[in-house]
C-alpha cells in the first residue's frame, strides 16, 4: 500500500472518530484532507455528506452524496442519506425515488423503509407510510430501538385515525442520520469463504436441499472458527466472514476448514459434496461497536477480491505449475502482507502465485500467495 493511500485511511479513520464524537466540523474537514489524498473514495464522501446533513448544510450534503453514488453506484446507505437531506429540505418525491434505489439495491435495509414511511407521511400517503413502518419494524436491529418505538406509535395513530374515520394529525419522524455507526479502528485479520458453485446447487437442487447443507456446513464452520479464535463472523447467504487478531488463527482456521471439506467429500452424496474457496488479508480496519464489532474498510474489500480471485486476475505468474494448474475451489489465497507476517512461522508453508488485478482496484497489483493445506 503507498504512502497517500495510507495517509489517506488515517484521515478517513480520524474523521469517522470526529463524528462518532459529535465533532462534525472536524470530521468534515479530516474526509475532506482524505479526499484530497485519494479522491475516489466513496466512503469518504458518504462520511462528509453525512456530518454535513448532521450540521444541516443540506445541500451540500446532498452533492457528496452524488460523488459517492458516482464512484459506487451501489452504496445503499448514500441513496439513504440523499433522501433524508433532500426530505429535510422538502423535496419528498425526489427522496423516496432515493429510498426506492436503495430498497431495490438492498431489499432488507431498515432504514430506507423508514425513511420511505417518513417520505410518504410527509405527502399525505398515510396508508403507505403505515406499511413502509411495519417493514422497518419487521427488518429493524435493537440499535435502532428508538426508531422502532417511533414506527410502533406512528403504525397505531394511523390504525386508531382509520378506525374512527378521522384525519391523522400530522406526525413528524425524525431523521434516522440521528444515529450512525460508532466505530473505532483496530487491526484484524479478515476472511472470506464461498461456497463454490452455490446458484447452481440452488437452482439444480431446490432451496430446501441448498439450506439443509449451508446450515450443515455453517455448524462445522462456525466450531472451527470458534476453535481458533475467531472475534466475528456472519454468514452471507453462499458464504462467510471472519476476523480474527492474529493472522496466524485465520489460516490454521482455513487450512482446517478445507481439511474437513476434502475429508467429507470424500465418503459424501455427490450432491452433499461441497467446494470452497477462501482469501485472507490483514490490515487496518473501522469496527462497529453497534454490530458486535463487524468490521469495514479496505481489509475487507481486500480479502473479499482476494477469495473471488480468477486465473486470468494473474498477470503474470510466478509459479509455472500453478499457472497450468491454478485451482478454483478448496484453495486459500493471502495477501503480501499474512504472508510477510507468517512466512517464517514453521506451521505454514506458502507458495508464490503472482501479482493479481483485484476487481475495482484500477491498475494496482497485489502480490498473492497460496498456501499449502
Amino acid at each position: 500500500m503507498d504512502e497517500e493511500t495510507k495517509n489517506a485511511q488515517h484521515y478517513f479513520a480520524k474523521g469517522v472518530n470526529e463524528a462518532s464524537n459529535g465533532e462534525y466540523e472536524k470530521a468534515i474537514a479530516s474526509f475532506t484532507e482524505a479526499l484530497r489524498l485519494d479522491p475516489q473514495d466513496a466512503r469518504a464522501y458518504y462520511n462528509r455528506g453525512t456530518a454535513k446533513g448532521r450540521r444541516r448544510r443540506y445541500e451540500d450534503a446532498i452533492n457528496d452524496f452524488d460523488e459517492a453514488i458516482r464512484l459506487d453506484p451501489q452504496h445503499v446507505l448514500s441513496f439513504i442519506n440523499r433522501g433524508n437531506a433532500k426530505g429535510s429540505l422538502g423535496r419528498h418525491e425526489d427522496a423516496l425515488r432515493d429510498y426506492d434505489e436503495a430498497i431495490r439495491l438492498d431489499p432488507r435495509d431498515a432504514k430506507a423503509y423508514y425513511g420511505k414511511g417518513r417520505a410518504k407521511l410527509q405527502i399525505n400517503l398515510v396508508d403507505e407510510a403505515a406499511e413502509n413502518f411495519k417493514t422497518f419494524v419487521k427488518l429493524a436491529d435493537r440499535s435502532l430501538d428508538q426508531y422502532i418505538k417511533i414506527a410502533k406509535s406512528i403504525i397505531h395513530e394511523i390504525g386508531k385515525a382509520k378506525k374512527t374515520g378521522e384525519p391523522v394529525e400530522p406526525i413528524e419522524a425524525p431523521s434516522l442520520l440521528a444515529t450512525e455507526r460508532s466505530t473505532e479502528t483496530d487491526r484484524r485479520a479478515v476472511m472470506f469463504l464461498d461456497i463454490c458453485d452455490s446458484t447452481e446447487t440452488l437452482y439444480k437442487q431446490g432451496d430446501h436441499h441448498y439450506v439443509k447443507i449451508f446450515l450443515k456446513w455453517k455448524r462445522i464452520f462456525y466450531a472451527e472458527l470458534g476453535k481458533y479464535n475467531s472475534v466475528f463472523k456472519k454468514n452471507l447467504g453462499d458464504g462467510f466472514m471472519a476476523t480474527f487478531k492474529d493472522p496466524a488463527d485465520a489460516v490454521r482456521a482455513a487450512k482446517s476448514i478445507v481439511k474437513l471439506v476434502k475429508e467429507s467429500d470424500k465418503v459424501a452424496k455427490d450432491d452433499e459434496k461441497i467446494n470452497i474457496r477462501v482469501g485472507i488479508d490483514y490490515g487496518q480496519v473501522e469496527l462497529d461497536k453497534n454490530d458486535n464489532d463487524d468490521c469495514y474498510g479496505l481489509t475487507v474489500v481486500t480479502a473479499q477480491r482476494i477469495e473471488g480471485l480468477k486465473k486470468e486476475s494473474f498477470t503474470p505468474f510466478e509459479n509455472d505449475k500453478i499457472k497450468e494448474n491454478f485451482p478454483d475451489k478448496n484453495r486459500i489465497l493471502v495477501s503480501d502482507t499474512v504472508y510477510d507476517l507468517l512466512k517464517h512461522n514453521s506451521g505454514f508453508n506458502f507458495t508464490e502465485v503472482g501479482h493479481a488485478k483485484l476487481k475495482g482496484f484500477g491498475k494496482k497489483l497485489d502480490y498473492i500467495y497460496m498456501v499449502e493445506c
